[in-house]
């Protein structure tokens, strides 16, 4: 049988296939990301010098940031240098920024888009990166941001939303039809589920990589690691943050049908419309440390490189070939499908729809 590699995949796809298990043989993968910048620390350390040399308020005096970022014990000199062989500095980051958002308005959801960027312009976070818009990246800004906000746009997959991972900044899916690779979104084996809230970020990984010898001696990859979705990102109803909180000069919006009198005594009036950025700042603590741990582990599982140091900064280019997570994943997924563990349940699945479509 043959099988289908992509980048992206839509849940439609998923939950009107007429051959799941068929659907469930293919490969759905992480968007590359062979930039080596990205792990040997340089964005990193560009991002600490940034920040000190614009003078951005660290996390305890920026309006932007999160109380309940403020609230966690964070080292605002956090050394970049522990970057370059791990993923561990991304549970002790300063994240003075509520949030990070750059998207442009287009892609079919358009009005989502363009609602998400005037409401971030004027929030504290908006104002604050603003201020430094011709300096500040997005990989940079996502370095000192606890979320980012994460649209569809031509396609409900984007490399921002991998991209945000390897930054440390905690994915705001706002897409019904983005599917995460390598979780149970995409694989429901309940049977290698992994609650990355409740397993050791290192410990899952050695596992991840953990090798087995089959009976003729051979060494193989065992089972490919299965992340929660829900352990390292939110995702939240796209429809219900499209209402616009701000006009173009940051002014709240006033006719909105909530600030009208004429208004009914009978029936309330209809909530104001959501923005992200009253919505982030409910989020505890608690939960924000949950999701970042969980961010670690599926930080390095999408990577096509291990974070180190002596990493060139186009490590294909030197014919460095990949060797993060994301590369064991594949091997390890391909492994699977060469021996034939997810035929039989397609080829069942095939006869079954043909049964049913021709009773003799």
């Amino acid at each position: 049988p043959f099988y289908e590699l992509s980048i992206s995949l839509h849940t439609t796809n998923l939950q009107f296939c007429q051959y799941p298990n068929c659907a469930r043989k293919n490969i759905l993968m992480p968007y590359p990301n062979t930039d080596g910048k990205w792990f040997n620390g340089a964005y990193d350390q560009q991002t600490q010098e940034l920040w000190e040399n614009l003078q951005v308020p660290n996390i305890s005096e920026s309006p932007a940031a999160l109380q309940a970022e403020q609230a966690m014990v964070v080292d605002d000199s956090s050394s970049s240098a522990a970057a370059t062989e791990s993923s561990s500095w991304l549970l002790s980051q300063s994240r003075p920024l509520t949030q990070f958002y750059g998207a442009g308005n287009h892609g079919s959801c358009k009005l989502l888009r363009q609602r998400l960027g005037i409401n971030y312009r004027c929030s504290e976070s908006g104002k604050l990166a603003n201020r430094f818009s011709r300096q500040i990246k997005y990989q940079h800004g996502y370095r000192k941001s606890t979320f980012c906000p994460c649209p569809g746009g031509d396609s409900p997959s984007a490399k921002r939303h991998f991209d945000a991972l390897h930054a440390g900044c905690i994915p705001v899916i706002l897409s019904h039809d983005f599917v995460w690779p390598f979780t149970s979104e995409f694989d429901n084996s309940k049977s290698r589920l992994l609650a990355a809230a409740d397993d050791d970020s290192e410990q899952a990984t050695k596992r991840m990589l953990r090798t087995t010898r089959d009976n003729d001696g051979t060494t193989s990859m065992i089972s490919p690691t299965i992340l929660s979705a829900s352990d390292f990102a939110l995702r939240l109803n796209a429809s219900e943050f499209e209402g616009r909180k701000y006009d173009y000069q940051c002014q709240e919006v006033r006719n909105h049908p909530s600030n009208s009198s004429s208004s009914s005594s009978e029936t309330p009036p209809p909530s104001p419309p959501k923005d992200l950025q009253s919505y982030l700042e409910t989020i505890s603590s608690s939960e924000i440390e949950r999701l970042r741990t969980g961010a670690l582990q599926a930080s390095d599982l999408y990577s096509y490189y291990k974070r180190r140091s002596d990493l060139p900064e186009n490590p294909l280019r030197e014919g460095i070939l990949p060797d993060g997570g994301a590369a064991h994943q594949l091997v390890g997924m391909l492994s699977e499908r060469a021996k034939g563990n997810l035929w039989p349940a397609c080829q069942k699945e095939q006869q079954q729809q043909q049964a049913e479509s021709n009773p003799s």
